[in-house]
C-alpha cells in the first residue's frame, strides 16, 4: 500500500494491484485522522 498526500484535505492510497482511492476531507485535521489511520491500516 502506498499513501500520498495530496494536498491538506486529499490523501491517494494506491492498493496492491491496480486499486486506488482517494480520500477528500472537509478540514485538514480530519485528513490527518485520515493519514494516521491508513498508516496503520498499512503496517
Amino acid at each position: 500500500m502506498r499513501i500520498v498526500k495530496i494536498s491538506e484535505t486529499e490523501i491517494y492510497v494506491e492498493m496492491t494491484g491496480k486499486e486506488s482511492f482517494t480520500v477528500t476531507c472537509s478540514s485538514e485535521q480530519l485528513a490527518e485522522r485520515w493519514l494516521a489511520l491508513l498508516e496503520g491500516l498499512s503496517e
